[in-house]
């Protein structure tokens, strides 16, 4: 009986220990669920970071990045066929507008030149004879204007032959330097073949491109100052001589600055140009980063009543870092600043 008694109780123990595990299971789910719960509710709300507009006196001084290009480039072609029996330059030779380049063959064109002189000196005395003979009726007036036709027809084929025979001394254009040099003394020359590049660096291009806010600031005859990566220490002045009316694919401008070269420029080197605006102003300004999207469609969040409201704006000047705001926000608003990536329009916030 006893022992019946002891195994009762011993059952009755281990269903009052299960019953205790299984209420404090329940207990703890319920506080599991509710934290959950709780965090949940929380996690609507979206951290972020906030900052207010500022009035800050802006330049409008701006620099952009640049490329040199040569003043003047040409490739330097033949106009006539023939072979090239003299190269009168090479790479890095120094050239005068007019200076001879090379020379083709031109014997052949020199004979005749000289054959069709020689034709029209007697035919210039054939016409001297019969206009004598035709003050007599020796000749009729039909032989002496064939005889005249002769000699004029003479005078035109020397002419031609003439050209032809300039066309065989190859010049320079314009002063400038020798480049890129693809024939020599021997080589077969056609009116397609290009003999070599003549480039002139006395002065040189800055090719800048400018957006649209800036390039209306930017007028023709405009000095600026340029320096180049080479050059650190040393600032050039360039001229506007050209500024593009139509704008890339990048809805960029292309401007170009004239440059002296002081005579270690050259082409395709890498600089600078600093343009200068009109007189600083002062405008309420945000920093770039609490804009959402591009500068042209800009908006931003702004706090009101603990949620993100999305609000257009019109931006001015970019300074680094720093945009202007046209219109759109007042000194007091609170921007958000950061966070923006979670934040849909009407979020709740929290400000960290």
């Amino acid at each position: 009986m006893k022992k019946i008694f002891r195994i009762l109780m011993f059952l009755a123990v281990i269903a009052i220990s299960v019953a205790g595990i299984a209420w404090k299971l329940a207990d703890n789910k319920k506080q599991i669920e509710a934290d959950a719960s709780a965090a949940q509710v929380r996690n609507t709300k979206v951290l972020v970071t906030t900052t207010m507009p500022q009035e800050r006196q802006l330049s409008n001084d701006f620099t952009m990045t640049g490329t040199l290009r040569a003043f003047r480039e040409t490739p330097i072609i033949a106009e006539t066929s023939g072979r090239l029996v003299q190269l009168l330059v090479d790479n890095g030779t120094n050239v005068q507008q007019g200076k001879l380049i090379a020379v083709l063959d031109n014997e052949l064109i020199q004979n005749q030149i000289d054959i069709a002189k020689i034709n029209l000196e007697k035919g210039e005395r054939d016409v001297s004879r019969l206009s004598n003979l035709a003050k007599e009726g020796g000749v009729s007036q039909q032989q002496l204007d064939d005889a005249r036709n002769g000699v004029d027809n003479l005078k035109s084929q020397i002419k031609n032959l003439q050209k032809q025979l300039s066309m065989t001394y190859v010049k320079a254009p314009f002063s400038g330097v020798i480049t890129n040099k693809m024939v020599e003394v021997g080589s077969f020359i056609s009116p397609q073949s290009k003999i070599a590049d003549l480039v002139q660096t006395s002065k040189l291009y800055l090719q800048s491109y400018v957006t649209e806010e800036q390039v209306i600031q930017i007028r023709k005859g405009q000095n600026a100052k340029v320096v180049l990566d080479v050059m650190p220490n040393k600032t050039l002045t360039g001229r506007v001589t050209f500024i593009d009316v139509k704008a890339d694919l990048s809805q960029r401008f292309l401007v170009e600055l004239e440059i002296t070269n002081p005579g270690e420029l050259r082409g395709g080197m890498n600089g600078s140009v600093t343009f200068t605006g009109e007189a600083p102003t002062r405008a309420l300004t945000i920093p770039r980063e609490c804009i959402v999207g591009s500068l042209r469609d800009a908006q931003v969040y702004v706090v009101e009543n603990g949620k993100a409201v999305l609000r257009p704006v019109v931006t001015g000047q970019v300074d680094d870092d720093i945009v202007a705001i046209v219109q759109g926000l007042q000194a007091g608003d609170q921007v958000v600043k950061t966070g923006q990536i979670n934040l849909t329009n009407g979020a709740e916030i929290i400000i960290q």
